[in-house]
């Protein structure tokens, strides 16, 4: 199972999609439902949730982070959130 953070995001769900076409199970963690019908799991989550992420990503083979703020002016006026998130 490949866990994607930021999953339903514009990126996460083209390459969620792609991960399911190549067969595997795939794991999205993200604060906003996917807005396509992926067969994906999805799992309501925000990665700055240290003590669920663990259990969300137990048995994963691998993890893929794309959750990110992506607001200019948050990331200027509130840098300590943004890098939180995006590292």
């Amino acid at each position: 199972m490949i866990v994607v953070t930021g999953g339903s995001g514009f990126i996460g769900t083209h390459l969620c999609e792609r991960l399911l076409d190549d067969g595997y199970d795939v794991r999205v963690v993200d604060i906003a439902p996917p807005k396509s019908g992926a067969k994906a799991e999805f799992v309501r989550a925000s990665v700055l949730d240290a003590a669920r992420l663990t259990k969300i990503l137990e048995g994963a083979q691998g993890v893929v982070h794309l959750a990110a703020l992506v607001d200019v002016a948050t990331s200027v006026s509130d840098p300590f959130s943004d890098f939180s998130v995006n590292a």
